[in-house]
């Protein structure tokens, strides 16, 4: 964890001096900017969903986002200076806090190694003072990611998949590599169980949909750059099982 600690140290360079120079808006959205630039060169890529608002003393706000195990992730909040002191929680799906951070400033970040798939709950605090804020977070670049199984069977496109999610099993991955840029729509369909699919890239979930196809059927439609993506198949609330059609068009 020393390289995370000489990263935290110079986030707070950033933030404290904007960039470490004269001259820069302080804002939230600022804040995002200089941060990327600096974990990208760190070797971290980013930012995930940026969660923004206004928050009150005594407020608490949660972003939830399905994170690969086996990825370490920087997880940051940046506040208005009308804000004290903001504080963050991490949680893993199994209800394990992963991550903590409480000291005083109106910024806070914390870093940590998800060990479990699933959706991780982010909850941000306000202590003191009020204004807005932008929450969102990086995944670093070593280590590897996937899901429960299946995390190695390719998709083609326009060749549909049939599947099988397993009772307890709460997802089953699938591997999209793309050589040009292009417009998708990714279908998946059960008559067992509730879907809910996921479209996730480098460890960072970029979209996810319950029932934006027919009926309980999850679609997600999108324009994708050229790389590798996870398709990933879940349930409603993890809480089916059963066959599945998964289609790539």
């Amino acid at each position: 964890m020393a390289r995370d600690a000489q990263i935290i140290g110079l986030l707070a360079c950033v933030w404290l001096l904007g960039g470490c120079g004269a001259g820069r808006q302080d804002e939230p959205a600022r804040h995002v900017f200089e941060s990327h630039n600096l974990l990208r060169h760190a070797g971290y890529v980013g930012p995930g969903p940026i969660s923004s608002g206004e928050i009150g003393s005594g407020e608490e706000r949660t972003l939830r986002t399905v994170l690969g195990s086996n990825r370490c992730y920087l997880v940051a909040a940046f506040g208005s200076p009308g804000i004290a002191d903001l504080s963050l929680t991490v949680v893993a799906p199994d209800g394990e806090q992963v991550a903590r951070e409480n000291s005083t400033g109106r910024n806070a970040v914390v870093s940590f190694c998800a060990e479990r798939d699933g959706e991780h709950q982010v909850t941000l605090a306000a202590t003191g003072g009020a204004g807005s804020y932008d929450l969102t977070y990086w995944v670093a670049t070593e280590g590897g990611s996937g899901g429960e199984q299946g995390g190695g069977t390719r998709l083609a496109l326009g060749r549909p998949v049939q599947g099988f999610l397993p009772p307890g099993q709460r997802f089953v991955d699938y591997t999209l590599n793309l050589r040009q840029r292009r417009a998708v729509v990714i279908d998946l369909e059960s008559a067992d169980f509730d879907a809910f699919l996921y479209l996730i890239r480098d460890g960072i979930e970029l979209t996810r949909d319950d029932d934006g196809g027919e009926g309980l059927n999850s679609r997600i439609t999108t324009v994708l750059e050229p790389g590798s993506y996870t398709v990933r198949v879940g349930s409603f609330a993890d809480s089916g099982a059963g066959q599945f059609s998964l289609v790539v068009r």
